[in-house]
């Protein structure tokens, strides 16, 4: 017993085919996309290619980086001057004691020569007034030299706490920084060669799949000619 085909099932046949070969050029055309695409990334200028993207990256790691080390050269001289301004800051200080412990004195003496004066009578009075003049300024010089060390201590203060904060800054170890940079460009680097990787065998399947379809496209026109 032989079997034939009806024209009927030889048309339906080489329809499924068409629609077969169709699907698998579309399946091949869309994998040539992906990989087209596959090494861009977005950014605000549009795509940019993978391999400019770790440029830009890296350029602006080391750029911080060099910023970073610039600053904390640049911060060490002036903690240096800064600690200067503290030694010169604890002279005024010890000026301030040395007027006060001269006041100290002079009010003795001045309470020495009122005493005198009193004792005097009518001859000692320009002692007496010479005396309270006398301890009038060294009051007014005493005013004066604590708040010199009110204003020299809030200095001092303020000082401090500048000269430690730019210790820090100064004294900042890049070396974890630039360590992690390193292994940055490492990983991307190897994403570039899995991308390679991944972009050839997606062409090659794309074309496996393009002549898949050519070679459907051939056998559905065989069997429309049959």
């Amino acid at each position: 017993m032989t079997l034939t085909s009806s024209p009927h099932d030889s048309d339906t046949h080489a329809s499924s085919f068409r629609d077969l070969s169709a699907s698998a050029r579309e399946q091949g055309e869309f994998l040539e996309s992906l990989v087209k695409n596959l090494g861009y990334v977005p950014h605000k200028d549009g795509l940019i290619s993978l391999e400019s993207f770790i440029e830009r990256m890296a350029v602006t790691i080391n750029t911080t980086i060099a910023h970073i080390v610039r600053i904390s050269e640049h911060t060490m001289p002036l903690a240096y001057a800064m600690e200067d301004a503290l030694a010169q800051l604890h002279g005024i200080e010890q000026f301030a004691d040395r007027v006060n412990s001269i006041n100290k004195e002079t009010r003795m003496l001045a309470l020495n020569a009122t005493i005198e004066a009193a004792r005097a009578g009518e001859a000692g009075h320009g002692f007496a007034v010479v005396a309270k003049e006398v301890k009038e300024v060294s009051l007014e010089v005493d005013a004066i030299a604590h708040d010199v060390q009110r204003k020299v201590q809030f200095i001092r203060e303020t000082l401090s706490q500048g000269t430690e904060k730019l210790a820090i800054v100064a004294g900042m170890d890049m070396t974890s920084a630039i360590e992690t940079r390193l292994k940055l460009d490492e990983l991307v680097q190897m994403m570039v060669v899995q991308k390679n990787d991944l972009s050839t065998q997606m062409h090659d399947i794309a074309q496996v799949i393009q002549h898949i379809a050519s070679e459907i496209a051939n056998y559905t026109h065989v069997i429309a000619r049959s």
